[in-house]
């Protein structure tokens, strides 16, 4: 039998090994976690995207009604017998058709309002961190901030790949 032979790295090849071994853990760590949270975050934005649409919904909803342009003698009419009993619930169509059209185009004006920001999911949700509860930093030259597009990247990737 022969002797075994040792390969011998220089001090900056060893160094160069170990961090593409390092690099590779990390990496390999980071797809596995985001892996892991992909149907959390997915939920949880979700959540606050309907949330916020639905108060969005009862603001416009409630405004309509403060203002006045909700007038239930226009949209409802009832026909009375001669003793003055209801005998018939007529709609009026129209009146709730063009309702519906005011109320929409309050809605959607409303919804273009809304910001990346208002909608993020703070980290220390998903890690349960108390540090972790400010939302993000923003990226420079960028009004958006990094973990918002990030989750807004997830959630949108989620949502092309669910059956």
């Amino acid at each position: 039998m022969g002797r075994l032979r040792y390969l011998r790295f220089t001090g900056r090849q060893r160094v160069l090994i170990w961090l593409t071994v390092i690099f590779t853990l990390l990496l390999a760590l980071t797809v596995a976690v985001v892996l892991h949270m992909k149907p959390v975050v997915v939920d949880l934005a979700t959540a606050r995207t309907s949330n916020a649409v639905n108060r969005i919904v009862v603001a416009a909803v409630n405004d309509a009604v403060d203002s006045g342009r909700i007038d239930y003698e226009q949209l409802v009419d009832f026909d009375k017998d001669a003793e003055g009993h209801v005998t018939a619930l007529r709609s009026n169509m129209a009146a709730f058709n063009r309702l519906q059209a005011s109320i929409a185009d309050d809605i959607l004006q409303r919804m273009a309002e809304v910001s990346s920001t208002d909608l993020a999911i703070p980290i220390g949700t998903l890690t349960g961190s108390p540090l972790g509860s400010i939302t993000s930093f923003p990226l420079p030259g960028s009004t958006r901030p990094a973990t918002a597009s990030f989750w807004m990247w997830m959630s949108m990737s989620a949502s092309c790949c669910r059956d």
